[in-house]
């Protein structure tokens, strides 16, 4: 009977594993595909795709009997490895999303543990944060990254294993499921967080600084976004027509603004990073870092608001009767800034911006 248990268990243990692999391998190839090919009505909608994606992976390998966390693990990893639109976007969104869900979680063990009893199960706490600091950590590590990182950088990678939020989540499972009979585990895991947190968050820096790994520049998800309010970087979009003086030209030849630089150039689905034997055709969005302004005398600028009465209500711009030093700026329509051209009608509730 104990046999035939054992090869149960390792039969369903594979099961798992198996299908678990093959969702979440066929889900991460399959999703970005999608990305590519589609084009979402607004902005933020690829971030909402994303969550889709990651339950599609965890139900459909649960449906079919396998682990629907190893699913969504493997679907995240191949995900994020693979270029997708606006896939630092997308990064920055899991990240708030998983500041949040921490924070669900440790609600949740200040609720499940009391502290005043974890001093008793701390012979237990220091024996498994050992075993996982010292041994299973720094084998997983060692045995699954191969060659692609030094020594030093593998012993840095097993230091900064931080017990918190997943220890949490995998104790109220066990609960939850019946195999633990106390609440023991939770006073367990409270101790492993907050020593790993004192202990091993403590010392990440003075042990970064011991291995020779400390890296000076800057987050490296940093997008052109976030350089905006960087006085020195300046971003302007160019959308090339039919027609268009730059239309067929290669970078090197084109009178671009001195002091200026093509940063990148949007053409359909693809992003090019530009160098100078590069040509420009037309559709294509040209991207580029010009000087920042720098006025001696602050510009003035004033806003309108138009309701259905204003004269400027329906009126394009070529048709208002401005003074010479009046000049509409911008338009704020809802949602939208929009760059007035002549032919732009101005509508009701908009926002117009004038310089005079």
């Amino acid at each position: 009977m104990e046999g035939k248990a054992v090869s149960s268990l390792g039969v369903v243990i594979i099961l798992e594993l198996s299908v678990g692999i093959a969702v979440g391998v066929l889900v991460g190839i399959i999703a970005p595909r999608i990305i590519r090919k589609f084009r979402f009505y607004a902005g933020g909608f690829d971030s909402i795709f994303m969550i889709a994606v990651a339950m599609v992976s965890y139900a459909l390998a649960v449906v079919l009997d396998g682990n629907g966390f190893l699913s969504v693990y493997l679907t995240g990893i191949i995900m994020g490895n693979t270029k997708m639109k606006s896939k630092a976007d997308i990064i920055h969104f899991l990240d708030n999303i998983t500041t949040l869900a921490q924070m669900a979680a440790f609600f949740l063990l200040g609720l499940l543990s009391f502290p005043s009893q974890m001093i008793g199960f701390l012979p237990n706490t220091l024996i498994i944060i050992l075993f996982l600091t010292l041994v299973a950590r720094p084998l997983a590590v060692f045995l699954l990254t191969g060659k692609k990182y030094s020594i030093r950088e593998k012993i840095f990678i097993s230091w900064a294993g931080l017990r918190g939020a997943s220890s949490i989540i995998f104790a109220i499972f066990a609960t939850v499921s019946g195999i633990y009979k106390g609440e023991y585990v939770f006073h367990i895991v409270f101790g492993l967080a907050i020593l790993s947190v004192a202990v091993q968050g403590t010392l990440l820096p003075a042990v970064a600084e011991k291995l020779n790994l400390i890296d000076n520049n800057n987050d490296v998800l940093t997008t052109f976004n976030d350089y905006q309010d960087d006085a020195s970087m300046n971003l302007m979009q160019i959308h090339i027509n039919e027609g268009h003086g730059w239309q067929n030209q290669l970078i090197r030849d084109v009178n671009l603004p001195e002091g200026s630089l093509a940063m990148l150039i949007r053409r359909q689905d693809e992003t090019i990073i530009p160098k100078g034997d590069t040509r420009i055709l037309a559709g294509d969005e040209v991207v580029l870092n010009v000087p920042a302004y720098e006025s001696v005398n602050d510009i003035e600028l004033r806003e309108i608001t138009i309701d259905k009465d204003h004269p400027w209500n329906g009126c394009r711009i070529e048709d208002l009767d401005l003074e010479d030093h009046v000049l509409v700026a911008m338009i704020k329509r809802e949602d939208r800034n929009i760059i007035p051209k002549g032919q732009t009608k101005i509508q009701e509730g908009d926002v117009v911006v004038v310089y005079n």
